[in-house]
């Protein structure tokens, strides 16, 4: 060999030397992370479930608001309808009508404040129902997360320790396999915790934006306890009067009487309501004014007081966006509490003992063996697809689930499936092929013709496959190929044509 193929062989040998060695290392690290990360975690549930109550209270605050704002804005509008109907009478028309400016007024502001409060509410109420119900699950995850990082720290004291005593070992084939079985260990699951620190990082970082998100819309809103409270105390100065004065509003309008009362030359009799009579016949205003006085002397005054509502101004001013989405809380948990399980069982391949029995090192055999629900899979040169009975497809290489292809069709759909270029092909009953990427990633290959004439498909090489049609008459096809295939057939007549 020439000393520059040598050198370059010789750079490739340390290099895969340093990939192996740096294993054990990374499995380690990976796993450091994961109490790191389930600790943070842990603390953030907590605090949450700690403020839980607290959040409930005060994100109640904008139905409280929204409810009594709608209250008085509803009985501010009726109040002022009944004292602009009141105002026609000549003893009360002065004050009637200065309480129906000051009404006017306070309500324009009022009806402003109650479209915020109710668009508050409605970004709101999805987040404090959640939060109402999210006890259980907060304790399960918590728990889980816990048990996770305990369970991690342990098994990377006994890793360590297995390690440690195999690494002290003289020379030879004890120590040469459990260093084998240690390297090996690692690089098949660290992809697999490294996965997990991933998603439970996520899943950390989502929690501690939601809760810094909601502890500082807790505190924007507690101005409106004292806003509820002040539009309370409005309330219960404005109830005593409007049951009376909408009393005398039904007598003007609905109370009807004869005039003139005694026959008058020239003059016919009417029927008209007291409001009429005070509006357009005030010659007879002491019959209505006979009837109307009784009436007016149940409402208790005209002088109301009306206090400034604090903080109606930020009401009006809130800012929306300051509300923070609603997590996922279902899908949350469900990705917390899926990985103890999970590692669990993997870890337990980890038998390694020091010193060690000597035997054969696959983990291969035994991840497929595990998992238990797959029910068919394909081959090809170091790779292989395993189809699981929800229908997802993995992709496998060696020891390590690489990519997840997610769920692409029933198991029903597909007829065929093979290897072509390291990648799985798989053909649906509608003739489209689907090609699983080795990365996980997926990609439609173009459909082919006379699909439904289609037996199977036979691998041919890495890079070209043929499709076998009724008779054993076969077409080649090679999806590396611009339009996906070759073939000069008609209708289900097949032609043999060599692979490309």
């Amino acid at each position: 060999m020439p000393s520059g193929e040598k050198t370059i062989m010789k750079k490739y040998v340390l290099g895969a030397q340093r990939i192996l060695s740096a294993a054990p290392d990374n499995f380690a690290a990976e796993l450091q992370q994961t109490t790191v990360i389930c600790g943070q975690l842990s603390g953030n549930l907590k605090r949450l479930q700690k403020d839980n109550k607290r959040f409930i209270t005060v994100l109640g605050y904008s139905k409280q608001a929204a409810d009594s704002l709608t209250d008085l804005n509803g009985k501010l509008t009726s109040a002022s309808t009944a004292l602009q109907v009141v105002s026609i009478i000549p003893e009360v028309r002065t004050a009637a009508t200065q309480l129906k400016r000051s009404i006017d007024s306070l309500n324009s502001t009022v009806k402003s404040a109650k479209n915020t409060a109710v668009a508050i509410e409605k970004r709101v109420k999805p987040i404090r129902d959640a939060l109402v119900n999210i006890d259980k699950g907060l304790a399960a995850a918590i728990k889980a997360v816990d048990d996770l990082g305990a369970y991690a720290s342990q098994f990377l004291a006994v890793f360590n320790k297995i390690r440690k005593c195999i690494d002290s070992l003289p020379d030879g084939a004890p120590k040469q396999y459990g260093q084998q079985f240690i390297v090996e260990f690692s690089m098949a699951y660290t992809p697999e915790v490294s996965e997990m620190n991933k998603a439970l990082s996520s899943v950390n970082d989502t929690i501690s934006a939601f809760y810094n998100a909601l502890n500082q819309l807790a505190g924007k809103l507690n101005f409106l306890k004292p806003l509820i409270d002040g539009v309370e105390t409005i309330l219960k100065s404005l109830n005593p009067i409007l049951g009376p004065l909408q009393k005398v509003v039904d007598a003007l309008l609905n109370i009807k009487i004869t005039i003139p009362p005694v026959p008058i030359p020239y003059i016919p009799k009417m029927t008209v309501s007291l409001y009429d009579i005070l509006d357009k016949f005030n010659e007879f205003a002491d019959m209505a004014m006979k009837i109307l006085q009784p009436l007016l002397d149940l409402i208790p005054t005209f002088k109301i007081p009306l206090p400034p509502i604090p903080g109606i101004s930020d009401l009006i001013n809130f800012n929306l966006n300051i509300i923070p989405d609603l997590p996922d809380f279902t899908d949350i948990f469900a990705h917390i509490e899926m990985w103890l399980p999970k590692i669990t069982v993997d870890f337990k391949r980890f038998t390694l003992e020091c010193p060690p029995k000597t035997g054969k090192i696959s983990f291969l055999p035994k991840l497929r063996s595990d998992l238990a629900d797959v029910h068919q899979h394909v081959h090809d040169g170091g790779y292989f697809a395993i189809k699981a009975s929800n229908g997802k497809f993995l992709t496998v290489r060696g020891d390590t689930v690489t990519a997840q292809a997610g769920k692409i069709g029933d198991d029903s759909k597909f007829l065929v499936r093979t290897t072509v270029d390291k990648k799985i092909s798989l053909m649906t009953k509608d003739g489209k092929f689907v090609r699983v990427m080795k990365d996980g990633s997926l990609g439609l290959v173009p459909s082919l013709p006379n699909r439904s004439c289609f037996m199977k498909i036979v691998p041919n090489d890495v890079k070209s496959f043929s499709l076998q049609g009724p008779g054993n008459k076969y077409i080649g096809a090679a999806p590396v190929l611009k339009g996906g295939y070759k073939s000069n057939v008609k209708a289900c007549q097949f032609k043999a044509v060599p692979a490309p």
